[in-house]
């Protein structure tokens, strides 16, 4: 019977193209490619829009190409070692290659190839290796494909230069017997251009930090009288405003949310300033550590490798592929007998299915990726923590110790830097290199220094440790890492809140508080010296130098205040004492909001919870959030805590 497209005068070209299918669909059996070769370096012909004859280089880079690829079926019956494809605008064709092995015996196979841009179906093609029987024996199979305008038109000319295209490649392959699926993977799409770049941008801003560890260290060190050291160190660059701009930047990244690609590599550029640094060997062990159970990424928002994934890329329509198998050999959906005859004669000029030896980087070709680590989530899928985290190569059930560990080594780090310098100072010095009296307050309390070295760096990784424990909860992995995580949160949680209130009982158990009535003015003003606004101003706050305003009313109020029993009393930052015992906790803050180092850890505790205690809840993330980040906002701006006027604009 003939298909129902072909007409009846068409008889001759129907037999024509039934004695030339076997050659087209049998994977391997193609005429070959016309192939140059130049030293080591081969050449394919290729074609100019003015007909010319040009060589291009076979490892040319490709307008798209696809990179790591992973299981999107759970149960596939084909294991795929190697899943890529590459689409080369100069000369119109597809490539691909394909390598795997199965224990499916005399079964023979559809496969079905869509590419997918930013949600929307792109290119499709549909083939049928013609009843090839897949035996459990390694199985290589290659295509060259020419395509037409029309075929790629739904891939816009921006796709091939726009920074971290968002593209899928999916591979479905399908058992004819039973026209069930047996196989899917599903590759992640590049033009090779993206915001990624950790080694320049992440070295960029390493570097400032360590500046700003220096100035902050030097000024600290460098004591003549501790009051007025301790107003120099106040004006310097603070680490903690430097992390805490970092972590923000990077730990968005931590909501639930479906992310486009372009955000999760822009992200990775800070990946280190949150303990999320890929080692090979220290991921190793934290893998013997965690064992099989890699968690449930879905928990967190993401679609994990090795699952089932049905709707991925919209899903399919079996009735569909099935239906066009036919024709796609060909062209996809011709709607006449010319379109076959016009492939046909592309046939000539390129090979449709040919069978090569596979290329690989040894060969200059490295344009593919591949298979995903267990825990990663399926390329493509940059949903939540897990996706963010999936650019770095790291499965979201080692985010914890991971970062953890790192956070130890820093402390290590930090704490060998500063007891490296004590001794050089002191060689110096005996060496004559360094007079005896430079620095001697730091060589007498480098003890002390160096402790606080290390609490300082604790008290500006609480929000990281904090996240990552509960995420380790939320998250539900290895019961050996989260009882890991148990300890970690309650020595820091506990340890922190007993450190903060002892430093503020420290200084103020010796007063009291009384509340005093007050009244609240109600006043006319403009923001910015041109927006009509409403201010509010305490009566005992405005002193004879303020300048009269527009009085609108005013109510009564009452304020706690705190009454200092000793009069004689010196301030909290000429307080040498208290300097040195919490120094490294209100050093920075003005001589009025020196207590603002304990509604910090509140502010960051809080937000850990939204971000790791809320994760797969993004509506309870997101506006709970907004609300946290908008009140910490008007408190910052009112209170401007840091005593230097750049750390309050950098807040």
């Amino acid at each position: 019977m003939l298909p129902s497209r072909l007409l009846p005068g068409n008889a001759l070209a129907y037999r024509l193209a039934i004695t030339l299918l076997p050659l087209l669909c049998l994977i391997g059996i193609a005429t070959p490619a016309n192939v140059a070769v130049s030293g080591t370096t081969k050449y394919v012909e290729a074609a100019t829009p003015d007909g010319d004859a040009v060589w291009l280089k076979d490892t040319r880079k490709p307008a798209l190409y696809t990179q790591n690829f992973g299981d999107c079926l759970g149960s596939s019956l084909i294991n795929v070692t190697r899943f890529d494809a590459a689409y080369y605008k100069d000369n119109m064709t597809v490539l691909f290659h394909l390598e795997g092995n199965t224990n499916v015996a005399n079964e023979s196979v559809m496969m079905y190839i869509g590419v997918y841009a930013y949600g929307e179906a792109r290119f499709d093609l549909t083939f049928n290796p013609c009843s090839a029987q897949i035996y459990s024996v390694p199985i290589e199979a290659n295509g060259i494909i020419p395509v037409s305008d029309a075929d790629v038109a739904g891939i816009p000319p921006i796709a091939l230069t726009i920074p971290d295209f968002e593209g899928q490649a999916i591979l479905r392959l399908f058992a004819n017997s039973t026209q069930s699926q047996i196989g899917c993977y599903s590759a992640v799409v590049t033009n090779g251009a993206t915001f990624s770049h950790p080694a320049a941008v992440g070295t960029v801003l390493g570097i400032f930090t360590i500046i700003a560890i220096a100035a902050s260290f030097a000024t600290a060190v460098y004591v003549s009288h501790i009051p007025t050291t301790r107003t120099h160190y106040a004006h310097s660059l603070s680490i903690l405003v430097v992390f805490a701009v970092f972590h923000h930047i990077f730990f968005t990244g931590s909501l639930s949310v479906n992310w486009p690609s372009v955000l999760p590599a822009f992200w990775s550029n800070f990946a280190w300033t949150g303990g999320m640094i890929y080692s090979e060997s220290m991921q190793n062990s934290i893998n013997q550590l965690i064992g099989s159970n890699k968690g449930n990424t879905s928990m967190v928002g993401a679609a994990g490798s090795g699952t089932a994934a049905e709707d991925l890329g919209g899903g399919y329509e079996l009735s569909q592929i099935y239906k066009r198998s036919f024709s796609s050999l060909f062209r996809r959906e011709p709607n006449s007998w010319s379109n076959y005859l016009q492939h046909l004669r592309s046939v000539k000029l390129e090979t449709h299915l040919a069978k090569r030896t596979l290329a690989n980087s040894s060969e200059g070709y490295d344009w593919y990726g591949v298979p995903v680590k267990p825990g990663l989530p399926l390329p493509g899928n940059f949903s939540g923590f897990a996706g963010t985290l999936a650019e770095e190569n790291i499965p979201a059930s080692n985010a914890f110790m991971t970062g953890f560990l790192w956070f130890l080594i820093l402390i290590v780090l930090v704490v060998a830097a500063v007891i490296a310098f004590k001794w050089i100072l002191e060689g110096l010095v005996r060496y004559k290199h360094l007079d005896e009296n430079r620095l001697a307050f730091f060589r007498e309390h480098w003890l002390g220094y160096t402790a606080a070295a290390a609490l300082r760096m604790a008290f500006i990784g609480f929000f990281l440790i904090i996240y990552l424990t509960l995420f380790q909860f939320t998250y539900k992995g290895s019961a050996g890492v989260t009882a890991i995580a148990a300890l970690v949160f309650l020595v820091f949680f506990l340890g922190f809140s007993v450190v903060a209130g002892y430093a503020c009982y420290y200084r103020l158990h010796s007063g009291s508080y009384a509340i005093k009535r007050d009244r609240l003015h109600i006043e006319s003003k403009k923001a910015l010296g041109v927006v009509p606004w409403i201010g509010l101003q305490l009566v005992s706050r405005i002193s004879e130098g303020t300048p009269p305003t527009t009085f609108l009313g005013s109510m009564p109020w009452w304020g706690v205040h705190y009454v200092d029993e000793d009069a004689q009393r010196i301030p909290v930052q000429e307080d040498e004492d208290y300097i040195k015992k919490f120094g490294w906790l209100s050093a920075r803050f003005r001589r009025t909001r020196w207590w603002f180092f304990a509604l910090w850890l509140i502010y960051e505790f809080v937000r850990a919870c939204f971000y790791g205690g809320a994760a797969g809840h993004p509506m309870t993330q997101v506006f709970g959030l907004m609300a946290v980040e908008f009140i910490a906002l008007i408190l910052i701006v009112k209170l401007r805590p840091f005593e230097g006027a750049r750390l309050n604009a950098l807040m």
